[in-house]
């Protein structure tokens, strides 16, 4: 990471990206974009990471915003998805129906996924980040409390964020109106049903994943499981259909009477 940024982080947050770029074997990049979208009135927008097999980058939407709990948040990203190998869920250009919606599906998806895990350890570490993600989970409400008419397209994100509350949040201030938002909407027992099939599979992706677009009714064709490998420099991807396809094929042959 340029010095410039890394003399201004905490000494535990420095720490973690000097230890990552050890690991790595590559230098952690700062970078500046002005596109990235304004996520809250007195802040001029959200940090970003980007990985591939051959590097990571922060992205920052101005040189002088670098606040300290965001960049660790995006070094827990990297750390997952270059250092431990947890796949990345991208979008499958493939899948017949593509267009640039499915695409910030999919990225969205992944996202709230790795929150699932990343936010309790930045919690931990930076208890102050509490109020941040109650902000942030009462925007969600209170905008699902308004489009609630609108069931079939509510019910992903009714049970993705409820799911956030119940593994992240569990105390939320926000609990309330949004099992007011589910009972309106008629998904307060699939929500439930849907943190409570989480819960054994959060520390495996892949069977995170499948258990998501189970519950979420999504198409496994539109979405593939990227795996990078940065000692290699390579980046293999598979579409979901092939891996679910996979584990059937597997468990049929382990179901077969021995002769």
């Amino acid at each position: 990471m340029q010095k410039a940024y890394l003399n201004r982080l905490a000494p535990d947050v420095r720490a973690l990206a000097e230890d990552l770029e050890y690991a790595l074997g590559f230098e952690i990049i700062v970078k500046v974009s002005q596109h990235l979208p304004r996520r809250a009135a007195d802040e001029p927008g959200g940090l970003e990471c980007e990985v591939d097999q051959s590097g990571a980058r922060i992205v920052i939407p101005d040189p002088d915003w670098f606040p300290d709990g965001s960049v660790l948040h995006e070094l827990f990203h990297v750390r997952r998805f270059l250092l431990e190998g947890i796949p990345l869920l991208v979008d499958n250009k493939a899948y017949v129906r593509w267009n640039p919606c499915v695409s910030s599906a999919v990225t969205y998806h992944d996202n709230c996924m790795e929150h699932l895990v990343i936010v309790p350890e930045e919690l931990c570490r930076r208890p102050e980040r509490l109020a941040h993600w109650e902000r942030a989970i009462r925007q969600v409400w209170g905008t699902l409390a308004v489009t609630a008419s609108h069931e079939a397209d509510c019910r992903p994100g009714a049970l993705v964020n409820w799911a956030f509350i119940e593994h992240v949040l569990p105390d939320s201030a926000t609990r309330r109106e949004a099992v007011t938002v589910l009972d309106r909407l008629g998904f307060r027992e699939a929500a439930a049903c849907f943190a409570d099939a989480l819960a054994p599979v959060l520390n495996d992706k892949e069977k995170l994943v499948k258990r998501w677009f189970e519950h979420l009714h999504l198409q496994p064709e539109m979405a593939s499981l990227r795996y990078l490998n940065v000692w290699d420099n390579a980046c293999r991807e598979t579409p979901l259909n092939i891996v679910a396809a996979a584990a059937r094929s597997g468990a049929q042959r382990n179901q077969r009477p021995a002769r």
